[in-house]
């Protein structure tokens, strides 16, 4: 995602997301602004699932190249029973 206002507004409306799971948009955000905001968001021809993994994967890089050590953990998937 290269417009950076819809990035902020991504990570912002995510971590809303994360800290009330089952809450409603409006409910998430707290604000008439801010759920405008978030429906702004998710209406961008922008904003797809594929431009949302890659922000968070650039921004999961960034984060990972400022550490001295870096712990991976990795995830079996019941699915197809790949690691």
């Amino acid at each position: 995602m290269r417009d950076a206002r819809l990035r902020n507004w991504l990570f912002r409306f995510g971590d809303n997301l994360i800290v009330q799971l089952t809450a409603s948009i409006p409910a998430t955000n707290g604000s008439w602004a801010a759920t405008k905001a978030a429906y702004r968001l998710l209406d961008a021809q922008s904003v797809t699932p594929e431009a949302i993994r890659a922000a968070h994967q650039h921004a999961a890089r960034t984060r990972i190249a400022a550490q001295s050590t870096t712990l991976v953990r990795l995830f079996r998937s019941h699915r197809t029973g790949c690691y």
